[in-house]
């Protein structure tokens, strides 16, 4: 019997309780801290399969950010695709403190 993307992913995820991230628990972890899971014989990344499962392909040229800045998260609404450049912008902001806050310093002042 043939499993579909979706139960594949499924199969793997952990709910965490006060959290809306979905952990994967199958595949391996790489040295990046991903998961990695196989899929018609060839190992992907984990958040990648699911963004692709529930949403659909990744626009080419784009990559995943993961909002919630949990490298283990599959949650497709935690995913987001953007360059190479506003990911890695993202991710440095996160290094210095400067949070992706909802709000701007207007309306925290």
């Amino acid at each position: 019997m043939k499993i579909s993307l979706i139960e594949k992913v499924l199969k793997g995820i952990v709910m965490v309780p006060f959290s809306t991230c979905w952990l994967m628990e199958l595949g391996r972890l790489n040295r990046n801290g991903y998961v990695r899971l196989y899929w018609k014989g060839k190992e992907r990344m984990a958040h990648r399969l699911s963004y692709e499962a529930f949403v659909g392909p990744i626009p080419e040229s784009l990559v995943l950010d993961h909002k919630c800045r949990n490298r283990w998260c599959c949650n497709p609404a935690h995913l987001e695709p953007v360059t190479v450049k506003e990911n890695t912008h993202r991710g440095e902001a996160k290094l210095f403190g400067i949070d992706r806050c909802p709000l701007t310093l207007e309306e925290l002042v």
